[in-house]
């Protein structure tokens, strides 16, 4: 184990993640397993009815993770000693030794009474949480100027300790696994913490083969920086946006995109949000040993990290397969005329974004078919209400990433093409599969210059053990670095 994990690792043992996590969600919601109500009484998910185990305990706590249980390689709970499957808690955990309970990683399934409502329900029962009605686009903008209200119009920003302890401390294969429009436990967004949010809508253009949501449909936006832009002459900010699209019985369509990792100026062109097109497949972080080290985090969830899936967008219907792109490219409209950034003072100006024109066409949206092929226009996305902070949208609102292993599957041939052209460049590790890690290995992944371990080394069972062998495409064993529990 290198020194930097040792040293993240002993701050992070200063902080039990999992209970800080339980007290605030008590707070919150009266109970360790309350779910997220609206205004109206609606749920949006209910974590007592619909949080499991592998091993289907019954969860005596809320989940959570923590720096000792493979890197806070995924969320757990407490469950009863009885439940067959369930695991004894590591003997590093000084707070287990006075009381017999055992541990089982959480599984965060859908909640099907939320998703069978048609689409515009749930969009109005997010916009309840968004926007309470007391706060105001005109409200928002008197706070912003000093003006009496008293609600909070924003999340914060992290303190650098912030960001380490939280990188480290949390489980990033949340953000790939949880089924839900919020996120499912209380947790504290270290990355894209403030930004704006506002409904869209995905309009199809031109002709093209792709399916499900890239046929048109309804949704939000949100727009942040990955981290508190800096100041001065070479100040930098972090553009990113999460997109969600509703569908109706299932869950929620989502994707991710950003320019970079690296960030853009806040002076000249690169001052405007929009100037750099947004991409899935965002470039690795090179000589940035902050934004390198956060990066190094998501090999936990996916080898290939950098890279974001687009096939659950063209799913059709739950459980079919449609035709989706490999690569989208989100580049701003020539009629948008953007937002001007202020990194010396971007959370209260972010109701800059409000003035952008109902109905217009933020992004012309291009695809790419497959690796190495010209890109071509397929949609739009129209700005269907204004773009407005939300302390919500900051702290609660979930957008799900989606493995790019599963576009591999699918589309073999791709992982093919870069296997053979630089895989740690394009996705961050040298050994790419069509199979994700397992959270056994979940220090081993942290280290740099990780390469993907074998198939012996990812905790499989016998189906897909056997599905990694025939694959052929694992790539040359490097042994791990000891996980802490075992």
């Amino acid at each position: 184990m290198t020194s930097w994990i040792l040293r993240v690792f002993f701050l992070a043992s200063l902080v039990d993640s999992g209970q800080a996590g339980r007290i605030k969600h008590v707070k919150k919601h009266g109970t360790a397993t309350g779910p997220d109500i609206l205004p109206s009484g609606n749920v949006i998910w209910d974590a007592k009815k619909f949080t499991t185990t592998d091993n289907g305990c019954q969860c005596l706590t809320t989940c959570s993770s923590n720096f000792k249980y493979h890197c806070s390689a995924r969320p757990f709970c407490e469950v009863d000693p009885t439940c067959e499957g369930s695991k004894e808690h590591s003997w590093l955990n000084v707070r287990e030794w006075f009381h017999s309970r055992n541990f089982d990683y959480c599984i965060f399934e859908p909640d099907t009474t939320y998703e069978n409502n048609d689409p515009d329900v749930k969009l109005k029962r997010l916009t309840e949480l968004l926007w309470p009605s007391s706060q105001s686009l005109e409200g928002l903008r008197n706070l912003k100027s000093g003006g009496p209200e008293k609600f909070e119009a924003s999340g914060k920003f992290p303190s650098l300790i912030g960001v380490a302890l939280g990188a480290f401390g949390e489980s990033v294969s949340l953000s790939f696994d949880a089924i839900a429009d919020v996120f499912p436990i209380k947790r504290t967004k270290v990355i894209h913490s403030v930004g704006v949010v506002g409904e869209i809508q995905w309009k199809s253009v031109g002709e093209h083969d792709f399916t499900g949501i890239f046929k048109g449909a309804s949704g939000l936006i949100r727009l942040s920086s990955a981290k508190a832009p800096t100041t001065g002459e070479k100040g930098v900010h972090n553009p990113g946006a999460g997109l969600k699209f509703f569908r109706k019985g299932r869950p929620s369509a989502n994707f991710v995109a950003m320019p970079s990792l690296a960030g853009q100026s806040c002076a000249g062109k690169n001052g405007n949000f929009f100037n750099l097109p947004f991409t899935n497949h965002i470039p690795y972080p090179a000589d940035n040993f902050g934004l390198e080290t956060i990066a190094r985090k998501f090999w936990q969830a996916s080898f290939c990290p950098l890279m974001i899936g687009l096939s659950d967008l063209a799913s059709p219907e739950e459980g079919e397969h449609g035709t989706f792109p490999f690569e989208l490219s989100l580049e701003r409209s020539e009629s948008a005329p953007g937002v001007e950034v202020d990194c010396e003072d971007y959370t209260n100006k972010l109701t800059r974004f409000a003035d952008l024109e109902l109905d217009q066409v933020l992004f012309d949206v291009y695809a790419t078919s497959g690796p190495g092929q010209e890109k071509n226009k397929i949609a739009e996305i129209i700005l269907k209400d204004k773009l407005r902070p939300s302390k919500f949208g900051d702290e609660e609102l979930f957008f799900k990433h989606q493995r790019k292993e599963e576009d591999f599957q699918l589309e073999p041939q791709w992982l093919e093409w870069i296997q053979k052209n630089n895989p740690a460049d394009k996705c961050g590790m040298k050994g790419v599969t069509a199979i994700p890690p397992s959270h056994l290995g979940g220090c081993g992944n942290l280290k740099k210059n990780a390469v993907a371990p074998v198939c012996n080394d990812r905790g499989l069972s016998a189906e897909e053990m056997q599905g990694c062998l025939g694959s052929n495409l694992a790539a040359p064993d490097t042994p791990d670095a000891p996980d802490v529990n075992m």
